[in-house]
């Protein structure tokens, strides 16, 4: 079979450098030429247009922003892919969408797959967690595909389509806790009076890294922003953007009833840097953004 990457910026570069060295073709279609040009050096077959994209794939991997722009890009890829190729919605859609955008490729003798893609810009080296929500059949079609994208162990079948973006989503919400807690314990360490105003949190969290029931990747991550920040980040902002899924986790919670006071509390904090500036510990969490997935953060001139 043959598989394509729409949108081939940071993670989708990554899927399809992943791919090639297994000796598969991957086909690519970028409207950002330098993006498309960049993939062409190290060996994606790009397209100029959607359309011949679409008849040179049996599997369309979409690597684009939520929002209309799946919609459009659908909408231009359904009449001129073969009976029986897959969509495979890899961005962070929301599950209620990627629901509503299945039942409509099936129309068309189509599958349709959500995977839920966690990983960042370290993907590419490591290997990505897919979260991979469709029929069982669809599934093993990609199997041979995703075993290559994914880490060891970091792909599943989580149940029907929609599922794949509900536990990505709720995998951000969670993200967004965990992110937060690190934050606050931190400043306030920063923050102690004497005798204890010379913490060194770089050791500190190289520390926790060892044996502690804290340790963790995202925890790794934070030290790495003390060794090539230090631990002052003056010229940081504590404004800190989302992406959204946090506020759809808290949306869906509302709906079922369900509590989620700390993830809540953590998207509220980011809501309110952005008005206020933040604090210390929002400047942790937008250099924590950084590390994993390149998101860019506010410098004190902004």
């Amino acid at each position: 079979m043959q598989i394509g990457i729409i949108g081939l910026g940071r993670m989708g570069s990554g899927v399809a450098r992943r791919l090639l060295p297994q000796k598969y073709t991957v086909h690519g279609y970028d409207p950002n030429k330098q993006q498309a040009n960049d993939a062409q050096t190290y060996g994606v077959k790009t397209h100029d247009t959607l359309q011949q994209f679409a008849k040179a794939v049996d599997i369309a991997w979409l690597m684009v922003p939520a929002g209309n722009i799946v919609d459009t890009v659908i909408e231009q890829l359904i009449p001129h892919l073969k009976k029986n190729s897959i969509i495979v919605d890899a961005g962070n859609s929301h599950f209620k969408d990627t629901q509503k955008r299945a039942l409509h490729v099936l129309k068309h003798d189509l599958s349709f797959v959500d995977c839920g893609t966690s990983g960042g810009v370290h993907g590419l080296k490591n290997g990505f967690c897919l979260m991979v929500g469709g029929t069982q059949q669809a599934f093993a079609c990609l199997k041979p595909f995703l075993e290559i994208i994914a880490c060891p162990n970091g792909y599943a079948h989580v149940g029907p389509v929609g599922s794949g973006h509900l536990v990505k989503m709720v995998h951000n919400g969670i993200e967004y806790g965990i992110m937060q807690a690190y934050a606050e314990g931190l400043d306030l360490l920063k923050h102690t009076p004497a005798p204890f105003d010379q913490l060194d949190l770089e050791k500190i969290t190289q520390l926790w890294q060892s044996g502690s029931v804290i340790r963790s990747w995202l925890l790794e991550l934070t030290h790495n922003i003390f060794e090539q920040h230090g631990q002052q980040l003056t010229e940081v902002s504590g404004k800190v953007a989302s992406s959204g899924m946090g506020e759809w986790t808290v949306e869906t919670a509302k709906e079922l009833n369900i509590a989620v006071p700390v993830i809540k509390k953590s998207l509220e904090v980011r809501q309110e840097s952005l008005q206020n500036g933040g604090t210390y510990a929002t400047k942790l969490v937008a250099l924590m953004r950084n590390q994993f997935g390149g998101h860019n953060f506010y410098t004190k001139e902004h």
